[in-house]
C-alpha cells in the first residue's frame, strides 16, 4: 500500500506512507533432472542394456532436495517521510524498513535506513546551507554458496535423515539441509554518511561552495558450524568458528567556484575547483576449530581447543589512498545555435610510484543546434535537431593500493630458529614498479540529437571509437633481478567501437489516451590491440577457470582478438563410451595444439523496449529487455552431463542421451560442446493499474491507485540453462557458474492513496 500526500505548500508538513509486499517465486531446473522414481526406472530399464547402469545408487528414499532447503518468500517495505518548512528553509525526514527473505529458509536481509535532509536560503539566497544525514543498519543471513548445486546434484533416493535422526551423509557432497540447519553465518553492516555544502554569492553571477562528505561504513562477520556439521561429521573439525569486523572512513572535501554570465546572444559558463578524498580501511579476523560443545557460536572463540593449543589464526591489515583533483571547465552558448564546451581535471593518486603519480585528463567537445539556422525555418516539422561531437581523456587506477612498492610477507613455510624461538620467515610478493601510471582512455564521440513533430517523435545516435591504452596486467619476469617472480605495469592497448541508438514516441496523445514507445539499441566492437611493449611481452593470455575436475582454463586472449573467447577443444562425438573425439587428435591425445576460438561470451548487442499505455483511468506498462551476439558457457553441464559420475551424483536426464552409438561414460570435459548460444529478450516488467479519480468527491482523498506488477515474468532463449543473463564483465564473460544463485520470478500487488 502506498499513501502519498500533496507536496507541502509554505508553512505546511506533508507525511507520506509506503507499503508493499513481494511475493517472490523460484525457477528452479528439477524438472532437468530424475526424481527417485525416474532414476530408479532409468536403472531398471538401462542396466539391461549395459551393466554399467547397475552402478546407479538406491538408498531407499525419496527425496527432494531443493524442495527440503527452500520456500516461498514474502518480503515487506514500508517507508515513512516527513517533510515541510518554506521557501527559505525545508526539510525531508525519511525512515524505511526492509524485511526480505531469501529464497533458501533462514536466509535473509533486514534494514533499517534513516535519511535526514535541511535545505535553508538566506541573504535574498545568496548564502545557501545544504545538510544531508543517512544511516543504514543491515543484518543478513547467509547460506553457503553451494547449496543449490548440492541439491540438484544429490541423489534423490537419498533420505534426509538417518533412523537415529542424525544426518544422512556420504563422500559424494555435503546434506543439503545439513548444511542449511549446521551452519550459521550472520554479515551485519552500518553506513553512515553526512554531508553539507555551503555556497556563496560574494557577487552577481559568481558562486563560491564548498561542499564537505564524510561516508563511514562498519562490519561484523560471524560463522559458525556445529558438530553435527558435514564438516564435523565426515571430517576432522569439531566445529568451526570465524569472526571478523572492519570500518572504512571516506572522506571528501571539494571547493568549487561557477561563474555564469549571459550578456546579449552570448552565455558563458566556467569552473574551477579542488577536491580531496582520503580513504582509510581496517578489517581483522579469528578463526578457531574443534570447540569443547555447541551452543556458543562464533562468540566463544577462546574456548575452542585449537585456540589451546595455539592453531587458530589471527589476520588484520589496514590500508588507505588518497585522490587529490584540480578541475576547470568552460561552456559557451552563442545564440543556442553553436555550443562548446572544455574542460581540464589534474589528478594525483597515492597508488602510483613517484614517476606517474599524477596524470592529465581533458576533453572538449562541441554541438551545432541545426534548427536554429535559417534554412531549416520551412522544415516545420523538425522540432529540434542537433548535431555533436566531443573528445575526451580519462583515467583509472589500479584497483589495489601499493602495488608501486616493493611488498613481503610473513610465512611459515620458512620459518627459523632464533634465539629459542620459532619466528616466522619473510617473502617477497610485490616488486616495487616506479613507473606504474594511470591506464588511460581516449574517446571521440559523434552524435546526432533530434525531434519531430512538435517533439512527438524523440531520438538520438551516438558513433563512439575508444581506444584505452597502459592497460594495467600483471607481468611475469625473471628472479633475479626482481625480487618475485611478477609484477604489474602498464602495458596492453584496447579499442571498442560502436553505435547507440535511442528512439521514443507519442502514438497517441489525447485527453482520455495516450500510448508511448521507447526504446534503445546499442552495438560493440573491440579487438586487443597490444599485449606487450619492448619491457614486458606476453604472446597470450590465459584467462578462468573450469574449476575440479577438469582444471583448465576458459577463456584466452591475443594481439587482434575480441575479449571473451573461449578457447578449448572441439568435439565430433564419441570414439567409445569412455573418449571423446576431439577435432585434430583423431589417433592421439588431445594437447593444447588442438585447441581453438570454441565461442564468445562478450554480447555485441544489447536493446531495451518499454511501453506505456493510458485509458482514462486504466494505465498499463511493459518493458523488454535483450542482449544478443554471444555464447554461454554451461559449466553445469560441462561437469555433470556425463555417466562417469553415475555413482557419485544425480546427473540431468541429458546425460541418458546417446552420443552416436555410445552412451557417454567419458571423464568431464571442456569443449565446445558445452558452449551454447546465448541470445535472449526478457519481459522484465509488467504493470497494470487503475486510477479512481475522488478529487470531485471527496475532499480527503483525491484519489485512489491499485495496481499489480510481474518482474521477471518471461525469457525467449534457446538456451538450456536456468538463465541466460550471466556476468558479462571482465576478461572472463559469459560463463554460469556451477554455484549460483537460484532465478526469480517476482510478484507485487499493491495500492496507493493521494491526500
Amino acid at each position: 500500500i502506498i499513501i502519498n500526500t500533496k507536496r507541502p505548500q509554505s508553512g505546511r508538513v506533508a507525511l507520506e506512507y509506503k507499503g508493499y509486499v513481494t511475493i517472490d517465486q523460484m525457477l528452479d531446473e528439477t524438472s532437468d533432472y530424475p526424481d527417485a522414481t525416474e532414476l530408479r526406472s532409468l536403472k531398471s530399464r538401462l542396466a539391461k542394456e549395459d551393466s554399467r547402469f547397475d552402478l546407479i545408487n538406491d538408498f531407499k528414499g525419496d527425496t527432494d532436495w531443493v524442495r527440503e532447503i527452500t520456500r516461498t518468500p514474502v518480503s515487506q517495505t514500508h517507508y515513512v517521510s516527513l517533510q515541510g518548512g518554506n521557501a527559505r528553509t525545508n526539510y525531508l525526514a525519511s525512515v524505511t524498513y526492509n524485511d526480505k527473505q531469501g529464497i533458501y529458509k533462514g536466509s535473509f536481509d533486514e534494514s533499517l535506513t534513516a535519511k535526514l535532509s535541511i535545505n535553508h536560503a538566506m541573504f535574498d539566497d545568496r548564502f545557501k546551507i545544504a545538510l544531508n544525514v543517512s544511516n543504514k543498519i543491515v543484518t543478513q543471513g547467509i547460506v553457503p554458496d553451494d547449496l543449490y548445486m548440492q541439491a540438484l546434484s544429490r541423489n534423490p533416493t537419498i533420505p534426509v535423515y538417518n533412523a537415529d535422526g542424525s544426518y544422512y551423509e556420504n563422500s559424494n557432497g555435503a546434506n543439503p539441509v545439513g548444511l542449511l540447519k549446521e551452519q550459521n553465518t550472520e554479515n551485519k553492516y552500518d553506513q553512515l554518511m553526512m554531508s553539507g555544502r555551503i555556497s556563496v554569492e560574494p557577487v552577481k553571477d559568481l558562486t563560491i561552495s564548498a561542499t564537505g562528505i564524510y561516508m563511514g561504513d562498519f562490519n561484523d562477520y560471524a560463522y559458525s558450524t556445529t558438530q553435527k556439521h558435514y564438516s564435523s561429521t565426515m571430517g576432522s573439525t569439531q566445529g568451526q568458528a570465524r569472526l571478523s569486523g572492519g570500518h572504512g572512513e571516506d572522506k571528501t572535501l571539494e571547493l568549487q567556484a561557477d561563474y555564469s554570465r549571459k550578456f546579449g546572444r552570448h552565455t558563458l559558463q566556467a569552473t574551477v575547483g579542488y577536491s580531496y578524498n582520503d580513504y582509510i580501511h581496517q578489517s581483522s579476523e579469528m578463526y578457531a576449530y574443534d570447540f569443547p560443545i555447541d551452543g556458543f557460536g562464533a562468540w566463544n572463540i577462546g574456548s575452542a581447543n585449537s585456540t589451546l593449543d595455539g592453531t587458530s589464526k589471527l589476520t588484520s591489515y589496514k590500508y588507505r589512498i588518497k585522490l587529490i583533483g584540480f578541475y576547470g571547465r568552460v561552456n559557451y552558448n552563442f545564440d543556442n545555435k553553436y555550443l562548446f564546451m572544455a574542460s581540464l581535471r589534474h589528478e594525483g593518486s597515492d597508488k602510483f610510484g613517484k614517476n606517474n603519480r599524477w596524470g592529465t585528463f581533458p576533453a572538449v567537445s562541441a554541438g551545432w543546434r541545426i534548427t536554429q539556422e535559417k534554412f531549416m525555418r520551412d522544415a516545420y516539422w523538425v522540432s529540434d535537431l542537433k548535431l555533436r561531437v566531443g573528445y575526451g581523456i580519462t583515467g583509472t587506477a589500479p584497483s589495489s593500493p601499493y602495488q608501486y612498492v616493493p611488498l613481503y610477507n610473513f610465512s611459515t613455510a620458512y620459518m627459523g630458529y632464533d634465539g629459542g624461538k620459532w619466528v616466522n620467515g619473510i617473502v617477497p610478493t610485490n616488486n616495487a614498479n616506479d613507473d606504474l601510471k594511470w591506464e588511460r582512455k581516449k574517446e571521440l564521440n559523434v552524435g546526432l540529437d533530434f525531434a519531430l513533430f512538435n517533439s512527438r517523435f524523440r531520438g538520438s545516435i551516438d558513433f563512439y571509437n575508444r581506444r584505452t591504452d597502459d592497460l594495467l596486467y600483471t607481468y611475469t619476469v625473471p628472479t633475479p633481478p626482481n625480487i618475485t617472480n611478477s609484477i604489474l605495469a602498464n602495458v596492453g592497448s584496447m579499442r571498442n567501437q560502436g553505435v547507440e541508438v535511442m528512439l521514443s514516441g507519442d502514438l497517441i496523445s489525447r485527453k482520455d489516451m495516450a500510448l508511448t514507445l521507447s526504446g534503445n539499441f546499442s552495438y560493440n566492437k573491440n579487438k586487443l590491440i597490444s599485449l606487450s611493449n619492448d619491457r614486458y611481452t606476453m604472446e597470450y593470455l590465459t584467462l578462468g577457470s573450469t574449476g575440479e575436475p577438469m582444471q583448465t582454463y576458459t577463456h584466452r586472449l591475443e594481439d587482434g582478438w575480441a575479449v571473451g573467447n573461449f578457447y578449448g577443444w572441439r568435439v565430433d562425438g564419441l570414439k567409445n563410451s569412455t573418449t571423446w573425439n576431439v577435432v585434430g587428435a583423431e589417433n592421439s591425445d588431445p594437447s593444447e595444439d588442438n585447441k581453438t576460438i570454441i565461442g564468445n561470451g562478450m554480447p555485441k548487442m544489447f536493446a531495451a523496449l518499454q511501453a506505456s499505455y493510458r485509458w482514462k483511468g486504466l494505465d498499463v506498462s511493459v518493458s523488454f529487455r535483450g542482449a544478443f551476439g554471444f555464447d554461454i558457457l554451461n559449466a553445469y553441464r560441462m561437469k555433470y552431463e556425463t555417466l562417469a559420475w553415475l555413482s557419485s551424483f544425480n546427473v540431468p536426464k541429458s546425460a541418458y542421451q546417446k552420443i552416436g552409438e555410445y552412451y557417454n561414460f567419458a571423464p568431464s570435459i571442456y569443449s565446445d560442446r558445452y558452449i551454447e548460444p546465448g541470445d535472449y529478450v526478457k519481459l522484465d516488467n509488467l504493470t497494470i493499474g487503475y486510477t479512481f479519480d475522488l478529487s470531485q468527491r471527496n475532499k480527503v482523498i483525491r484519489s485512489i491507485r491499485v495496481f499489480c506488477t510481474g518482474m521477471n515474468l518471461l525469457t525467449i532463449s534457446g538456451y538450456s540453462g536456468l538463465d541466460p543473463e550471466v556476468a558479462i564483465v571482465g576478461l572472463t564473460s559469459g560463463v554460469d557458474p556451477i554455484n549460483k544463485y537460484p532465478n526469480l520470478r517476482s510478484y507485487i500487488v499493491g495500492a496507493s492513496f493521494n491526500f
